[in-house]
């Protein structure tokens, strides 16, 4: 749950802001903000690891789908 979150940040963010009841700020730009704070490389190193640990995944349940 913690990678869609980074890949999807904004809806996430607004999500959780409306469970508080927090419905007076814009998430947007909120989110705009926060992400310009960090290196521009963050993203590509946020998206490459979600790829691995995705597929990585998928080829360890084949691995221990497949008989030995």
């Amino acid at each position: 749950m913690i990678m869609p979150g980074e890949v999807f940040p904004t809806r996430y963010v607004e999500t959780a802001f409306r469970k508080k009841g927090i419905r007076d700020i814009d998430v947007r730009s909120f989110v705009d903000a926060a992400e310009a704070a960090y290196p521009s490389w963050i993203r590509s190193v946020i998206i490459t690891r979600f790829v691995l640990a995705t597929l990585g995944s998928i080829l360890v349940i084949t691995l221990l789908a497949v008989p030995s």
